[in-house]
């Protein structure tokens, strides 16, 4: 083998090493912490540079915290993920990543995460640890408890959008936080009905057994209702008008609605709601409808700023 061979060789290793600890590290789902942002973006904060920058740190911090709970809960679940036609591909479960090389990295994820934490104002702290409490106690016993288990990830959910809310020193509308609840639920709830259905369901994840199809639809209808409920009364009240001076945050909610109810049609028709991240990439409406919400809201809410 030639020099030229040898590091083609060379960087191709390194590429796939890098690929496992990013799937390791969960990367994709580091999309989940953009709900830190609401609060910077319906604050009308998105020009103070000093707020953004708390904004993307308070992100990275959750980041880092996230994965470290993800890379200790694939520690934890590696043997049933072994069961689970995706999951087996996973660093640990596949046995690409040992369990001590893992821990060492879930460590310094924890550690960076919490000294991120420290440019931020000490309130910060507050959501931040709640959230590590909440997910480690998630990993080791919540998951196998009906109903709870879905709480907890809902409260996840609210904690980033509290934690994106201190870091800048800002209150959030009542509304919009039991808006984030509900829709954390929604997503939630499709999740655990697009695991059912797969082959082997019960061998990687146990408390499966406790639900049923026709419970989470239910379940499902009923959460995605109370989010559009929700975002409608907080586009229409009278704090949302006076903050922005304009009634027309309420012509965004068709885009809600087709979200949500295209969402329940990928879950309940397609069986494809298992990852939010993964729809967004790969549904083109679903994407195309977020996108055209986003630049709704934003104009509406920087109309007078612009």
């Amino acid at each position: 083998m030639g020099k030229h061979d040898m590091i083609i060789t060379m960087n191709v290793n390194g590429i796939q090493i890098l690929g496992i600890y990013v799937r390791l590290l969960r990367v994709s789902q580091w999309l989940k912490n953009g709900f830190i942002f609401l609060p910077l973006v319906f604050a009308q904060k998105l020009g103070h540079v000093d707020d953004v920058r708390k904004a993307v740190i308070a992100f990275l911090s959750f980041s880092f915290m996230s994965s470290a709970i993800y890379i200790i809960n694939d520690i934890h679940d590696r043997e049933e993920d072994r069961f689970h036609p995706e999951k087996k591909n996973r660093p640990l479960a596949s046995g690409a990543v040992k369990p001590p090389a893992a821990v060492l990295i879930s460590f310094l994820l924890l550690a960076a995460s919490l000294v991120l934490a420290g440019a931020l104002p000490q309130l910060f702290y507050a959501p931040l640890i709640a959230y590590l409490l909440m997910q480690a106690l998630y990993t080791f016993w919540v998951k196998t408890q009906v109903i709870l288990d879905v709480l907890f990830i809902a409260m996840g959910f609210l904690l980033r959008v509290i934690a994106g809310a201190l870091c800048i020193g800002v209150t959030m509308s009542s509304w919009l936080l039991l808006c984030t609840f509900f829709l954390a639920l929604f997503l939630a709830f499709c999740k655990r009905r697009h695991e059912i259905a797969l082959e082997g369901a019960l061998a990687h994840r146990p408390v499966l057994e406790e639900y049923s199809p026709g419970f989470l639809d239910q379940l499902i209808t009923s959460c995605g209702a109370t989010t559009m409920l929700c975002y409608a009364l907080y586009a229409i009240s009278q704090e949302t008008v006076s903050k922005f001076h304009t009634h027309l945050l309420v012509l965004t909610l068709p885009f809600v609605v087709f979200g949500v109810y295209r969402y329940m049609y990928l879950t309940l028709a397609k069986n494809k709601g298992g990852n939010p991240s993964k729809v967004f990439f790969a549904d083109l409406p679903f994407a195309l409808n977020f996108i055209a919400w986003g630049i709704a809201a934003f104009v509406i809410v920087y109309w007078e700023k612009l």
